[in-house]
């Protein structure tokens, strides 16, 4: 019996590491809402976009590219996604700056493609 508390010991000690270490592995606190009701995830009050966004991808679920950004527009974005769709800024977010910044959305695809087409305006013939 005496041979088996070093034994159990050590078990217990590395389940214990095992713990610290995933706990430092993954994120802390609740997951982010999902579904239609959680679009928005930004306040209203945020501040537009900057423009060095333009040209960033759009990601949804973490890691699924869903577009990219070609024009900023106040409180829209226009996102290439299959087309030209007009995002509002409160339903994307940015994590990270410079070379690092992430431009994110909880959207899916489908949400993405309910949204209205952006149409360029035609220029006029003139005669």
């Amino acid at each position: 019996m005496r041979k088996f508390v070093p034994l159990a010991a050590a078990a217990a000690w590395l389940l214990a590491l095992a713990g610290v270490a995933m706990a430092q592995a993954y994120p802390q606190g609740p997951l982010p809402p999902t579904g239609p009701s959680s679009l928005a995830i930004s306040t209203a009050t945020e501040a537009p976009l900057p423009a060095s966004t333009i040209g960033q991808t759009v990601w949804a679920n973490r890691n699924d590219a869903m577009g990219t950004i070609v024009a900023v527009n106040g409180d829209t974005v226009i996102v290439r996604a299959g087309g030209m769709h007009i995002v509002p800024r409160d339903h994307l977010f940015i994590t990270g700056s410079g070379t690092a910044m992430r431009v994110g959305t909880m959207m899916t695809g489908a949400d993405l493609r309910a949204l209205p087409k952006y149409e360029p305006p035609r220029a006029s013939a003139s005669r």
